[in-house]
């Protein structure tokens, strides 16, 4: 039920993620992909500190009528970024595609595909086991019934879905801080690039 009040909640907003792309073109020419990229995630972190006081506010989150309103509202502020997260996540990985063709002379999207699926499927694998020793130790009862967990339970587990992945997430945003591309790097690096295709090419033709 609770599952379906979301989905329907965050429907509304679906026109506003669809308009967000928008967007992405005028703040590509002002942003670098890493400015973007990091401030999509401080701006994440700021609104689910927002839904995580809320929540602490008058003990909101133990009525759904509350939280739902303002997690519409979260939902269609997220949403206005939607377009730009979608499309800089993409890029970025490409960035970094050129990138190594850039400094060593050749591509690695194989090898790098793989990587990151090994990591997902560790991660996957670590939190499983997690899971299962956080929510025994915050008192979880799958038996009981819809909303019938202790006090305690019931904080921990909207902790757990708010501010916990914020706090828990919060150093991630170093490598992102380190990510070596700027906004002219990004533009030197794609004109050296179209350079040396072309002289591939050129090199080619005149070889047959």
């Amino acid at each position: 039920m609770v599952e379906t009040l979301r989905t329907a909640v965050s429907a509304v907003s679906a026109p506003v993620g669809s308009a967000s792309y928008a967007l992405v073109a005028p703040l590509r020419k002002r942003f670098s992909s890493k400015t973007l990229w990091v401030a999509a995630d401080l701006y994440d972190d700021a609104l689910r500190f927002g839904f995580f006081f809320f929540g602490l506010y008058k003990k909101n989150y133990k009525h759904i009528g509350p939280m739902l309103t303002y997690f519409g509202f979260r939902e269609l502020f997220n949403k206005l970024l939607f377009g730009v997260n979608k499309v800089i996540n993409a890029d970025l990985f490409n960035e970094a595609m050129d990138y190594c063709e850039w400094k060593n002379g050749y591509r690695m999207e194989a090898t790098a595909g793989v990587a990151r699926d090994l990591v997902v499927k560790i991660q996957g694998t670590l939190m499983n086991s997690v899971n299962s020793i956080v929510m025994k130790r915050i008192g979880y009862n799958q038996s009981l019934e819809l909303g019938s967990q202790s006090d305690r339970t019931k904080f921990w587990l909207f902790a757990l879905c708010s501010v916990v992945p914020v706090v828990s997430g919060a150093l991630g945003i170093i490598p992102k801080m380190l990510w070596p591309i700027s906004k002219a790097a990004r533009a030197r690096m794609y004109r050296e690039l179209a350079e040396r295709r072309s002289k591939m090419v050129s090199e080619y033709l005149e070889s047959d």
